[in-house]
């Protein structure tokens, strides 16, 4: 599945690459593209939205499902 979720707490690359890195690491994440311009996450994993969502919170964002 593809989520992409709005995310808030994104101020620089080394946040960008921190985000990356925790999602990637994840075996259920297949792709991860996090954009500091627009504060999004674009996720492809193997997993539902909560688990993604989770990961996000625990890496220090907060993170709401875009419409």
């Amino acid at each position: 599945m593809k989520y992409v979720f709005n995310v808030e707490g994104l101020m620089c690359e080394k946040c960008v690459a921190r985000l990356t890195n925790v999602l990637t690491a994840e075996d259920a994440v297949t792709r991860a593209d996090v954009s500091l311009s627009n504060k999004t996450a674009t996720v492809e994993a193997d997993c539902d939205a909560d688990t993604v969502r989770t990961l996000i919170e625990d890496a220090g964002f907060d993170a709401s499902l875009a419409e």
